[in-house]
């Protein structure tokens, strides 16, 4: 018996050695998603006092006042860097912290829905290995917050759909809609197809109390509603919003804001992140050759539904980045795994009760131990993403420059990404804004690229000592202006510098 458990725990394992073969090693090296970085920047700020929460603050020439995104989110991460000082392992511990979270979520929801409890360990592996889902839980994107507090909000509609009072199911509603209103409060609309959660338990619940599960709905509507009625009336949070859905949410949809690819382009992209999950479940299925048909019960029904409401959604919007599946793939995960049940079953036996089973899994399981080894070691203070500024700016020792305006030459910025790249890395690390204005007394540019702004004569390099292609240079004998003031700085174009329609910018 013991052995047996200790097999059971070995499968539990399983996402979570994953995570950390996959995501952990990138977190050790240099370098993140530019937006995971701009997050960072943000969060940084707010706990050192600059700006405030209702107007976050990126630098004096971008984003002054951030309103791309709501900004709970962003304050949470704040916080950790008020505990844990101005850090780069703080963002990626962070981001790694919710990942574990997103695993142990999964796992629970499956365990509250399914009969099949000792499975828990499939959905989340499932979920971990889709590339996008990966790729996201290294980079500090909000779409990781979100998915925490929707999935607790889920659990908790679970909880109010099957209770026996009606003060039970108006309290799992109204916790439910606060949990919804936090995933708002963070990542914006994306967080609202929660509300039709309970509507789908009411039909496709195993153990559903009927007359609770519509009680659980109205509370949730109401509740909403009246948790919001502050942020309404709040003279600050209504002008932010205001922002939000003007920059943000309009002109998504009516493709003005960065990709503007056909409205369906979003279900190409779906299908491609669920390849690989899928594709691991037939080789299971081929293994186990005892075809069975695949488990189409109310659950499996009920995860269907979740996962349409959560992505279907997105067609309506011509930003198709396939990173706003995230929201929508925990519930694919627990779809497809509902979906092979019969066959993740007897193979989840096979590993507990043969010693071939056996011999596979502690196989598998020292292996990834050893890839999570070597990789870790061999990506430590590597530069792994953003190789232009790391090799430049953090390979070669600290700045001693902070807190600047310095002039750059859009020229050979434009197109190439790495506007949005130099930005976010230098106001991460020194607070430097860049500034349109040529006559700062430093000055970036590229080098060796004949597109480059020439440097001018009078300027000599400051940073770094053995530039590979971008160098910080001195240019205080022909400076005209303060780098320091910025009073009168002519703010940059956001929507053009962050969202010019190119696909490059989806690294």
């Amino acid at each position: 018996m013991k052995k047996v458990l200790k097999k059971k725990y070995l499968l539990y394992s399983l996402p979570f050695l994953f995570l950390f073969a996959v995501v952990f090693p990138k977190l050790l090296g240099h370098g993140m998603f530019i937006d995971g970085v701009l997050y960072a920047t943000i969060a940084r700020n707010l706990s050192q006092n600059i700006g405030t929460f209702w107007e976050p603050y990126f630098t004096k020439t971008i984003f002054p006042s951030f309103s791309e995104h709501p900004p709970l989110g962003l304050y949470i991460q704040s916080i950790l860097f008020s505990i844990f000082g101005d850090s780069r392992w703080v963002e990626k511990g962070y981001t790694l912290a919710l990942a574990i979270l997103q695993l142990l979520l999964i796992s629970r929801i499956w365990k509250n829905i399914s009969n099949k409890k000792d499975l828990s360990w499939a959905p989340a592996f499932i979920f971990v290995i889709t590339p996008i889902v990966f790729w996201a839980m290294a980079n500090n994107i909000l779409e990781n917050i979100l998915i925490v507090f929707l999935m607790i909000g889920t659990l908790f509609i679970i909880r109010g759909c099957r209770a026996q009072k009606n003060y039970e199911a108006i309290f799992y509603g109204f916790i439910s809609a606060i949990f919804l209103l936090l995933g708002f409060l963070s990542k914006g609309v994306f967080a609202l197809y929660l509300l039709v959660f309970p509507f789908f338990c009411f039909y496709f619940l195993d153990k559903a109390n009927k007359s609770k599960a519509i009680i659980c709905q109205i509370s949730l509507l109401f509740s909403t509603i009246i948790l919001s009625l502050p942020f309404i009336f709040y003279t600050k949070s209504f002008a932010f919003f205001k922002l939000y859905f003007e920059n943000q949410v309009y002109k998504g949809l009516v493709g003005d804001r960065e990709i503007s690819d056909p409205h369906f382009e979003i279900l190409r992209a779906l299908l491609e992140q669920i390849v690989l999950p899928v594709s691991l479940c037939l080789i299971i299925v081929l293994f186990i050759r005892n075809l069975k048909l695949f488990n189409f019960n109310r659950t499996t029904i009920l995860y269907l539904l979740m996962a349409l409401s959560s992505s279907l959604p997105l067609v309506i919007s011509s930003k198709n980045h396939a990173a706003y599946l995230m929201i929508s793939l925990p519930f694919y995960a627990l779809l497809i795994a509902s979906l092979f049940l019969n066959y993740l079953s007897r193979f989840h036996d096979w590993c507990v009760q043969t010693k071939y089973g056996a011999f596979l899994l502690y196989s598998l399981v020292i292996s990834m131990s050893f890839v999570i080894i070597i990789l870790s070691t061999r990506n430590y203070n590597r530069v792994l993403k953003n190789a232009e500024y790391h090799n430049d700016f953090t390979m070669q020792g600290k700045m001693p420059l902070e807190n600047k305006l310095i002039s750059f030459c859009p020229k050979w910025m434009r197109g190439k990404g790495a506007t949005k790249m130099m930005a976010s890395n230098l106001a991460r690390d020194y607070k430097i804004s860049l500034s349109l204005n040529p006559n700062h007394q430093f000055r970036i540019f590229l080098l060796n690229d004949p597109e480059a702004c020439s440097i001018p004569k009078g300027c000599t390099l400051f940073f770094p000592k053995n530039p590979k292609e971008f160098a910080i240079y001195d240019c205080q004998e022909i400076s005209s202006i303060d780098s320091i003031n910025g009073e009168n700085e002519v703010l940059m174009d956001s929507a053009l510098f962050w969202y010019d329609g190119s696909k490059q910018q989806q690294e």
